[in-house]
């Protein structure tokens, strides 16, 4: 808010002139800032999904999507991973919950179910999602065979880093515990 009034205001002797109107639009300005980095974010996923499932979509215009599709795409690749899945829908009636899943694919001689994330950093949450994906799809498929989770995290700036995870019976505890809180909390059906 701060940077906003500065870039918004008029300057003199160190100090800020500011309208009433540039006070309440400051107010806001994280909140649409963040809007606009997750706008671009959900533009790269669905060009992501939409590759995945074969349509050939133009490189986006817009420089810094451009230099996210052009760091998956470099990606991909390098590492040749054969897509079996992707946006499949998931769910378990054990736990009433369901989600999508961003991708399985097997890289490497291993299958992974993935997630594309577009933000700073991939976060220890990443894996108690995959994991809570996997519970799912083995409730519904339970010959599936899942080696690890992986999660492709692309940068505002073109960077992109993966990690692996293997820890599926340790991570899926984590969530089946955040869930039990989270219903306990809110009255849900636990069962």
């Amino acid at each position: 808010a701060i940077k906003y009034v500065q870039e918004k205001s008029e300057y003199e002797d160190e100090t800020y002139f500011v309208s009433a109107e540039t006070l309440e639009e400051a107010k806001t300005a994280h909140r649409r800032k963040k809007e606009g980095a997750g706008n671009i974010g959900s533009e790269v996923h669905k060009w992501i999904e939409n590759h995945i499932a074969g349509e050939n979509d133009p490189i986006p215009e817009d420089p810094q999507m451009a230099k996210m599709v052009n760091a998956f795409l470099d990606w991909e690749k390098e590492v040749k991973p054969h897509w079996i899945a992707s946006e499949k829908r998931v769910y378990a009636r054990s736990t009433w919950t369901a989600g999508t899943i961003d991708f399985i694919a097997q890289i490497g001689g291993k299958t992974f179910l993935g997630d594309f994330k577009t933000g700073s950093g991939i976060y220890d949450e990443a894996w108690w999602q995959c994991s809570a994906y996997q519970y799912m799809l083995q409730e519904m498929e339970p010959d599936t065979n899942i080696n690890g989770h992986l999660v492709v995290n692309i940068r505002k700036d073109g960077k992109l880093e993966t990690k692996e995870s293997y820890a599926y019976d340790t991570n899926i505890k984590g969530f089946l515990g955040l869930l039990m809180a989270y219903k306990v909390k809110n009255n849900l059906k636990t069962t």
